[in-house]
């Protein structure tokens, strides 16, 4: 058998799909970290015959039949190893398979690497979340899996401890935006809470789904007007069994075989691991509160900017009465509401002093950000982070000016950067 060692290798990559270069970072990224060191990216065009490489790439469908969604072939040779797949999940499960067949002094035999992956079936963890593997995690051991909600609830509750991570309608880098398994791998990479939003479907069944229209992340418009289905692509025009028969198409938009899940899957499938972040508009007595109740899952949701300070502490007070804890974050449009908010949480120390300035952090102003160092030893301060350009540097800057509460669309990404030591 071959033995082979990383250094002799290249990752090369098919540039006309945007997502073997992902998957090719994604490898060289893993792999660095794992072995420590660092390998030449090449698109295809760029390597020679006689080259040792890593080949990131489809499937080649005109040799064999085309792989379903989330599968992937690794094919190990002497002088090269390809990964097929033809979207980013499944050639993130195949990049996540090589890594962890690498030795960590970066050895490894090419011939023994050949294996078909496949989509973690949903029967696995439908029932059982425990049983929830990521790609990016599919084939590490469950000891390097993140504490669970009592640490997350003291790090919310604390200024002075490390950042808390928001992942924004989950981590929909790799499965679909407010998805089940969205929400279940942004607890799985370390995330302390996830973003969903909800509404309520024809017959008063609340889901997760952002968009009112369901055009731009399912497959409703090819099913509207047909027999049995609505007129329209509005959510609030469809039934949960109508609903149920769609599938959500991932941050590429491709067609994936996941449903959309409903409020109540996400709150059991969260209870105890993650908190729960909610979007959108909704009563929290009538609505919430008594759903988080029915799942067992009331101490896994904070209360956030639907209802008003005061309003929170009654909630949050009534709970407690019953043995619930309540946490909680408040908003502010304008800096003077800022200001009001910190004062209100620090004058009841049984909140959470949890208080976010404007949403996303390129709308604070220079007074945000004096109140924020004034207040930064007493309060959490919170933002959003979700605009697409150079947000490392941005994490940590801000970071560094005392933000402590972080939402982003790349949970993965900013846990990496904010783990790194403060400059």
């Amino acid at each position: 058998m071959t033995k082979a060692h990383l250094s002799d290798y290249r990752i090369a990559f098919d540039p006309a799909f945007s997502f073997s270069t992902e998957a090719a970072l994604f490898l060289r990224r893993a792999l660095q970290e794992k072995c420590d060191l660092l390998l030449p990216l090449a698109g295809e065009e760029e390597f020679k015959k006689e080259d040792r490489v890593f080949i990131i790439g489809p499937d080649s469908a005109e040799i064999f039949s085309p792989l379903p969604y989330g599968s992937c072939r690794v094919l190990g040779k002497e002088r090269s190893v390809k990964v097929e797949g033809s979207d980013l999940f499944a050639l993130t499960q195949g990049v996540s398979y090589l890594v962890s067949r690498v030795g960590a002094d970066g050895s490894f035999s090419p011939e023994e690497l050949s294996q078909n992956l496949t989509l973690q079936e949903r029967s696995e963890y439908g029932s059982d979340p425990e049983a929830f593997f990521p790609a990016h995690l599919r084939h590490l051991p469950a000891a390097s899996f993140p504490s669970g909600l009592e640490e997350k609830r003291r790090v919310l509750r604390c200024p002075k401890e490390r950042p808390f991570v928001i992942a924004h309608r989950g981590e929909h880098s790799l499965y679909p935006e407010n998805s089940l398994e969205g929400a279940l791998s942004a607890w799985r990479c370390g995330a302390d809470a996830v973003e969903v939003d909800i509404q309520r479907s024809a017959d008063g069944v609340w889901v997760c789904m952002h968009d009112a229209d369901l055009t731009r992340v399912t497959d409703a418009a090819g099913k509207i007007k047909k027999e049995g289905y609505p007129h329209s692509t509005q959510l609030s025009d469809w039934t949960l069994e109508q609903l149920r028969t769609l599938r959500l198409r991932d941050r590429l938009g491709d067609l994936t075989p996941f449903p959309i899940p409903t409020f109540e899957e996400i709150l059991r499938a969260c209870r105890g691991r993650i908190f729960v972040h909610t979007d959108k508009r909704f009563s929290y007595s009538e609505d919430l509160l008594p759903l988080t109740e029915k799942t067992g899952s009331s101490e896994s949701i904070y209360l956030i900017n639907h209802i008003k300070a005061e309003e929170i502490l009654f909630f949050s007070r009534s709970y407690a009465e019953r043995g619930i804890r309540l946490d909680n974050m408040l908003r502010a449009k304008e800096t003077e509401a800022s200001r009001e908010a910190c004062e209100f949480l620090l004058a009841h120390p049984d909140l959470t002093p949890a208080v976010i300035p404007r949403g996303d952090v390129v709308k604070w102003l220079e007074e945000d950000w004096a109140l924020v160092a004034e207040y930064r030893e007493r309060i959490r301060f919170g933002a959003w982070f979700l605009r697409e350009f150079d947000y490392k540097g941005l994490w940590q800057e801000s970071r560094r000016r005392g933000v402590g509460i972080f939402m982003t669309n790349h949970p993965i990404e900013l846990i990496r950067a904010l783990s790194e030591p403060e400059e």
